[in-house]
Formats: C-alpha cells, sequence, structure tokens
C-alpha cells in the first residue's frame, strides 16, 4: 500500500464525519506524510508507523464523538446552569467541602472578627488615652516652665525656679512620648479598620 492509497482508503472510512472535519483529518496526515519523508522515512515506515486506515479512522471518529457530547454538554449548562451545578463533579466536591468543614470554619470566621473588633476598641481607648496624657503632660511642661520665673521671684529663691523648668522640661518629654505613641496608636488602628473593612467588602461579594 502506498501513500495515496493509504489516504484514499482513509477518506472512505471517515465519510461518516461532516465533510469539514474529514476534509481536516486528510489534509493532517497528508502533511504528516510530507514532513515525515523530508526527515528521511519512507512510505512505508509512515503507514506502518500509523497503522491501518480503519484504526486510523476509528480513533479520529471517536475523537469527534467525544466532541460532539462535550458541545451537547455545554449547551445544555449555558441553556440550565442549575443542571450544571447539580451534575458537575467539581461543584458537587467543592459544596461537600464547604458543607463539611463549615462547623470549623464558620466559628473561626465569627472569633477572627470579634478578636479585629475588639482590638479596634482596644486602640481607640488606648488612642484617647495616650492622646489625653499627651496633651495633660506638656500643657503641665509648658505651665511648669511658664511659672518658674514668677515662683522664684515670689519665693526668693533660683533653686525652685530650677527644679520648675527641670520638671517642665520632663514633662514635655514625656509628652512627646506619649504624643508618638498615639500615633502609632492611630496608624495600627486605621490598618486593622482597613483590612476589616476589605474583608467585610469580599465576603459581600461573594
Amino acid at each position: 500500500m502506498d501513500r495515496e492509497t493509504y489516504l484514499y482508503e482513509l477518506s472512505k472510512e471517515l465519510a461518516v464525519l461532516p465533510k469539514i472535519e474529514a476534509r481536516q483529518a486528510i489534509q493532517y496526515y497528508q502533511e504528516y506524510f510530507d514532513d515525515s519523508i523530508e526527515n528521511g522515512k519512507s512510505e512505508f515506515e509512515v503507514i506502518t508507523s500509523l497503522g491501518t486506515p480503519s484504526s486510523v479512522a476509528t480513533q479520529i471518529i471517536a475523537s469527534s464523538n467525544i466532541k460532539d457530547s462535550q458541545q451537547k454538554v455545554l449547551e445544555e449548562d449555558k441553556e440550565n446552569p442549575k443542571a450544571y451545578t447539580q451534575t458537575n463533579p467539581k461543584t458537587k466536591s467543592k459544596t461537600g467541602l464547604v458543607i463539611a468543614f463549615s462547623p470549623i470554619i464558620f466559628p473561626l470566621v465569627l472569633v477572627a472578627y470579634i478578636l479585629g473588633f475588639t482590638f479596634i476598641v482596644v486602640g481607640f481607648s488606648l488612642l484617647f488615652s495616650f492622646g489625653a496624657v499627651a496633651v495633660a503632660t506638656i500643657i503641665g511642661g509648658i505651665a511648669s516652665l511658664l511659672g518658674s520665673i514668677p515662683a522664684a521671684i515670689y519665693f526668693g529663691t533660683w533653686i525652685l525656679m530650677a527644679e520648675l523648668i527641670s520638671a517642665g522640661l520632663v514633662l514635655i518629654g514625656v509628652g512627646l512620648l506619649f504624643y508618638l505613641l498615639t500615633l502609632k496608636t492611630y496608624q495600627g488602628v486605621k490598618y486593622m479598620c482597613k483590612k476589616i473593612s476589605s474583608l467585610l467588602l469580599r465576603r459581600k461579594q461573594k
């Protein structure tokens, strides 16, 4: 059997397919013969490696039938999405996993939300506390500095003035420290609010 006879026999076997598919298959094997012969193989070697026209045609027809059945399933799924959800094994497996792990997942999610809101409440409490301490100590330090000279004149001792200045500087330093803590706490609370709001938005979208 030579190349022409092989392709002729194959075309007869593929007569059950639509003409476009049969023509594409014949064209493919014509090119396959050309490429193999260019690579140094003989027609006999190519035919031997392919098998009989009947066996090749059987594989092509089976592949075509699979494609047709898949196409029908896809079309049915588009018309009836619920049927796809009910029959698709991947969807069933995912649904089964969600149902199986729901007694564990939902409490964990609830605990995560509670902890997040707790951190926010604690953060706001610390924010106001640090802010109040910062303002109070800075005001106290400035008052101590401003009152050092009148106190020294009134009591007639410069030692008191030095003590009031030292105390004022210490209070201002402590106030600045609490001011920095207030800024850090504010950044942390802001970050937690963004995270929780983004998680809530994602959950609503799902």
